[in-house]
């Protein structure tokens, strides 16, 4: 099935390189679940931690009340109709848009791996390039590939685009490069299954798997600097049983080599 990627109109930042190199950190037992199910986890935007993801900041929004405030004929009940309006608009996008997060950087990251890891010392750090992650993508879906720029305003307008991509500066040591599947619906629909009480989208109410070719997206595998001593042989005899070519691309930890 052909995939598309999509341009997203008004998107103001650039999609990255296709050389860049991106990395994504975790346990063994989510590295074998990508492995034998060759599908890639992709979670509703709601649902990350950040709780501000996906939302208009607030420095967004006062910047367009001063814009329409200083338009002739413009009361404020009606700026605030407005504003009301787009908060509920964009956060309708939030719900059913759903993002696969990497972190670009040239080399491995220590504080990376202690926080993915999240306690576990056995796991693994997948590397690939932009391009091998696009490349990899085989579902018929629209995605789209940007660098997350990090601020406490937009870059450009309001709009469910440019919103998708934004983190607060808090998380800038993420320097993440995401993926985004953007689901279309028609809008009439959507009224109609809210005002009705039901949920629409309700399965993708954690995320959706995304089916891949692993072989395009694993280029190298990285075991954990933290991981127990019997973890890298365990590591290395399963994937000769289930894909004996990625158990050829497993790479020591360089910052064991420190």
């Amino acid at each position: 099935m052909a995939r598309k990627f999509s341009s997203m109109d008004q998107l103001t930042i650039q999609e990255p390189h296709g050389n860049k190199k991106i990395w994504r950190y975790m346990d063994f037992t989510k590295f074998m679940d990508l492995v034998t199910s060759q599908h890639l986890f992709f979670c509703n935007l709601s649902k990350l931690t950040d709780l501000y993801e996906g939302r208009i900041p607030t420095l967004a929004i006062a910047r367009e009340r001063k814009r329409l405030s200083n338009k002739d004929h413009v009361s404020q009940k009606e700026i605030d109709s407005f504003i009301l309006q787009e908060e509920r608009r964009v956060d309708e996008f939030r719900d059913y848009t759903l993002v696969n997060c990497w972190n670009q950087d040239t080399q491995e990251s220590y504080a990376l791996w202690k926080i993915y890891l999240d306690g576990s010392r056995n796991g693994v750090a997948i590397r690939c390039t932009v391009s091998h992650l696009k490349s990899s993508i085989i579902d018929d879906d629209e995605f789209i590939v940007r660098e997350v720029y990090y601020s406490h305003d937009l870059l450009g307008s309001i709009n469910q685009n440019n919103v998708i991509f934004r983190k607060g500066p808090y998380y800038a040591y993420e320097n993440e490069v995401r993926i985004a599947l953007k689901n279309q619906f028609d809008a009439t629909s959507f009224e109609e299954e809210r005002d009705s009480g039901r949920k629409f989208f309700a399965r993708y109410t954690n995320g959706m798997r995304v089916k891949v070719d692993t072989y395009q997206l694993i280029q190298e595998i990285y075991i954990s600097p933290f991981c127990a001593a019997w973890f890298p042989s365990t590591l290395t005899e399963t994937l000769k049983r289930v894909s004996p070519d990625l158990a050829r691309r497993i790479k020591r930890s360089q910052i064991q080599d420190q």
